[in-house]
């Protein structure tokens, strides 16, 4: 999730954890791509799990209803602003972007359906 954040340079608040500098990166959470084929976009959220107090203990016991919080840190942009923005943050790292490039000349499209 880190390096993900870095080359995109996202940040992102996720109540009731503390946010800033330092992001929060609670178990089972990650990123949300949501791509929208007809208008060529893509929507980045931060989803993650809220740990839940115990109401006998009060401790904080992990969620395990499957819910998860939604946070949009990256509203929709189009595809060609966010292969921009990765080729950016690529860019400050030595090797990072010749590694990219390498890996896009072999890569073949995938099939979805």
């Amino acid at each position: 999730l880190d390096g993900i954040a870095t080359v995109l340079d996202l940040e992102w608040s996720i109540p009731p954890y503390e946010s800033g500098q330092l992001l929060p990166t609670p178990p089972n959470s990650g990123f949300m791509f949501d791509l929208d084929l007809a208008a060529n976009t893509v929507e980045v959220s931060y989803v993650y799990p809220v740990f839940i107090k115990n109401s006998n203990s009060g401790a904080a016991e992990a969620n395990l209803t499957g819910i998860l919080e939604q946070s949009i840190i990256l509203p929709s942009i189009s595809l060609s602003d966010l292969e921009k923005r990765i080729k950016d943050g690529l860019a400050q790292y030595s090797g990072a972007t010749e590694c990219y490039n390498g890996y896009m000349s072999t890569s073949r499209p995938r099939n979805f359906n």
